[in-house]
């Protein structure tokens, strides 16, 4: 099995992995490719039937209309981010409920505030997507307290003994009964604005909302309005609608009771070494003839 894998991300170390893999300019053709955003003539080298690993979750709306015009390659995602994009998510909701970056700045400014913040036992937290980040979220949350309920595009539903499950069109249902709502869907069409004013509006008011999926999942202006009125109480975004510059259209930076975070949950001091062995792991199970489970479907787009 021939394995290419153009770009790996710098600190990526493949020569540590147990299978062969070749990096930089392509020749010949290959059975296997490994990467997030294929250039011109990479995927007509893929052999028919053959795969490509995304090494990382989601697709890319340019990766994603490329791979449609290979509907015989298999494709797969790579999720050894999730423990750290997780983690990223504890942050920023302790940072919000805890106002820990108004309070340090003001405590530098020589003020000493007296901020209640939020206890988060006995909240309810529902997960907008319930697939290895919201899994890993809902474990550690599960152990501060939450009561968790998910949503999910596919099943299986009901309750796994850590959140209870149902499908995408309870959202409406949910909602007013969510003091926290944290989303890591991916951007596909069935999610494009899928929090607008409605459903802001269906919280109930002071509500948190936490961003890890992807930027325009979240109407922006509505989440601004949302804010600047109350009926939101807080948002932690790690995620954007602009990454030319400034990462937003409306003035965020001038809301204290707004957590930024420029894009960074999945990267830690070991992603890259993770990265390199979640790909090796899946050739591995490629190579065997079995069929990972991480496999995307390329029309849904995840």
């Amino acid at each position: 099995m021939r394995v290419h894998w153009p770009r790996p991300p710098e600190g990526c170390r493949v020569d540590t992995m147990s299978v062969e893999v070749s990096t930089g300019d392509l020749t010949g053709s290959i059975d296997v490719l490994v990467t997030g955003h294929p250039k011109d003539g990479e995927l007509k080298a893929v052999v028919d039937g053959g795969a490509v690993i995304v090494p990382f979750a989601g697709l890319s709306p340019e990766a994603r209309r490329r791979l449609l015009e290979r509907p015989d390659l298999r494709v797969y995602n790579v999720h050894a981010n999730a423990i750290d994009v997780a983690e990223l998510g504890l942050a920023l909701l302790l940072a919000l409920t805890r106002r820990v970056v108004p309070l340090d700045q003001a405590l530098r400014d020589g003020r000493w505030e007296r901020d209640s913040g939020m206890r988060l036992a006995g909240r309810r937290v529902l997960l907008l997507g319930y697939g290895a980040i919201g899994k890993a979220l809902a474990i550690r949350l599960q152990a501060l307290g939450l009561y968790m309920t998910a949503i999910r595009a596919r099943g299986p539903f009901g309750h796994d003994q850590v959140a209870e499950v149902h499908p995408a069109h309870a959202l409406h249902m949910l909602l007013p009964s969510a003091d926290i709502v944290i989303n890591t869907l991916p951007l596909v069409p069935d999610t494009e604005a899928l929090l607008e004013s409605y459903e802001l509006d269906l919280l109930p008011r002071g509500a948190l909302v936490l961003n890890l999926g992807r930027g325009e999942t979240v109407d922006e202006t509505a989440l601004f309005e949302a804010l600047q009125s109350g009926q939101v109480g807080g948002a932690g975004l790690d995620v954007w609608w602009s990454y030319d510059g400034r990462p937003c259209h409306h003035d965020f930076e001038a809301m204290d009771n707004v957590v930024f975070s420029p894009h960074r949950g999945g990267q830690v001091d070991i992603t890259e070494d993770e990265r390199a062995a979640a790909v090796d792991a899946l050739l591995r199970e490629l190579m065997r003839g079995d069929e990972p489970d991480s496999r995307v479907d390329v029309e849904r787009g995840y």
